[in-house]
């Protein structure tokens, strides 16, 4: 065995035996390199709870570990610190130490996408995997706008020659908290933060476009870079060259303007306004709740009265509908709906937007369903996409809204059911039919996907697709 994999598995060990981590995960790049091409290790720790105790004993288990156990001449250093922070020191070898408590590692899941699903990739793993405690699943084009390590943050940390960071603190009340500090940006932090922007930016957004959780060398990065976006590659990816080049080499007396980054980073922000621009806005809501939203098997065949104000949710008083298409289900909920909009066109009535047809099991509740047709119960706990009896499955319902996307060819405005929506973006999240159930979908909640060269991408705030989403959650109780 290599030392590098040897003090790899010895790090995973010492997850593994820390009754207190819940999931342990190595990420990052660091898989088959030399340690003459590592700075350093990055180490992603989920504990139920967050404490100075649980970090230190972390801490203490891994400056345990002996250097000249794997033929090294250094010492090793933990950072504690989350951020894009590094320590370059040929004496030193950092175990980058990231430890969240469950929730923690949830909500940086929303505020950080593109770290965590980066993270999602790895198979340095000590028991529960990262991505089966929470995942980004895929970017979406708000991501690059709204997340952290997104483009504004990018601009303010350049404008203000400090790096972001955060670390734990402990407030009055002895509750941890993690505190946002600066780093002033010297020559060395200027070259490696200039290439992470660079580089991340460029790979989240291929991301993007090919729906795909990859790594990239340098040259299939390049090759991608150019196919994708020619015009960002011709004008920076000399700047790019270059800095890497400095990264290597470790030449770190040679500055980096951070104006050219600044300038790259406004260009970036207009490729991604772009695509945006570019795209068929497709906006999905799901009718508002009625007295028969109680968790019955809620289909086709009853019906009942929306329960809503005549105030609008913000979220929609912010939208400029005019321009759009409108298509409502035929059901009572969904055309209450469209009038509560007081839109003045008068939409398309379309059956495929109708909610999904339960047959034989409409009205019933769940558990009455299994007791009444025990024969679905094996298929049930298989999470297999069975047909309701003389009624639909989650595919049949998939066909049908599929066939009105592909039809779409301007923003559209649709109001339908939780059933679409869910396997619309069960589907766009590569989601099994047997497990679309799990999708939450919220009443009056815009939905967005876009439509580029005719392919969908769901485009959800993170807010909203927590929401959705909980239920896919890690539960450790």
């Amino acid at each position: 065995m290599r030392n590098e994999d040897k003090l790899i598995s010895d790090i995973l060990h010492i997850l593994n035996e820390n009754n207190s981590v819940i999931s342990g995960s190595i990420v990052g790049s660091v898989k088959d390199k030399s340690f003459e091409e590592i700075s350093d290790i990055d180490i992603v720790a989920i504990t139920n709870k967050i404490s100075f105790e649980i970090i230190d004993s972390i801490k203490t288990s891994l400056l345990s570990l002996k250097p000249s156990d794997y033929d090294l001449d250094l010492n090793f250093k933990v950072n504690d610190t989350f951020g894009p922070l590094k320590f370059d020191n040929p004496k030193e070898l950092y175990f980058h130490l990231m430890v969240y408590d469950l929730k923690g590692h949830i909500q940086h899941v929303v505020q950080s996408p593109f770290t965590c699903f980066d993270w999602d990739r790895t198979d340095l793993v000590s028991k529960v995997s990262l991505p089966d405690i929470f995942s980004a699943k895929r970017l979406m084009l708000n991501d690059f706008l709204s997340s952290r390590r997104g483009i504004y943050d990018y601009i303010s940390d350049l404008t203000n020659k400090q790096i972001s960071f955060r670390s734990y603190k402990e407030n009055e009340k002895g509750e941890i908290f993690q505190e946002k500090q600066y780093l002033d940006i010297d020559s060395k932090h200027m070259i490696e933060y200039c290439f992470h922007i660079l580089k991340n930016s460029i790979t989240n957004l291929i991301k993007f476009i090919e729906n795909r959780n990859e790594r990239y060398e340098e040259d299939q990065f390049l090759q991608k870079w150019k196919s994708n976006f020619p015009v960002l590659y011709d004008k920076y990816s000399k700047l790019f060259l270059e800095i890497s080049s400095k990264k290597k080499l470790k030449d770190f007396n040679s500055s980096i303007s951070e104006k050219s980054i600044v300038n790259f980073l406004d260009d970036f922000y207009s490729e991604v306004k772009n695509y945006y621009d570019k795209s068929e806005k497709i906006i999905l809501v799901r009718h508002f709740e009625t007295e028969l939203n109680d968790g019955r098997l809620y289909g086709q065949n009853n019906e009942g009265s929306i329960q809503v104000s005549s105030e609008l949710p913000e979220s929609i008083l912010k939208m400029n509908l005019e321009s759009y298409e409108y298509f409502v289900s035929p059901l009572n909920r969904a055309l209450q709906t469209y009038k509560v909009f007081n839109l003045e066109n008068d939409p398309k009535i379309d059956k495929k937007l109708l909610e999904i047809n339960y047959g034989k099991a409409e009205g019933l509740f769940f558990q009455e369903f299994i007791e009444k047709y025990p024969e679905f119960k094996s298929s049930i706990e298989r999470e297999d996409d069975f047909r309701y009896p003389e009624g639909e499955n989650y595919e049949d319902m998939h066909k049908r809204i599929n066939e009105l996307m592909k039809s779409l060819d301007r923003d559209t405005f649709l109001i339908t059911h939780q059933g679409p929506i869910r396997v619309l973006l069960g589907k766009l999240f590569n989601l099994k039919y047997g497990e679309m159930y799990k999708l939450q979908i919220p009443h009056g909640q815009p939905i967005e996907v876009i439509k580029i060269e005719n392919t969908l991408y769901p485009n959800l705030s993170r807010e909203v697709y927590f929401e959705i989403f909980k239920n896919f959650r890690f539960n450790n109780e």
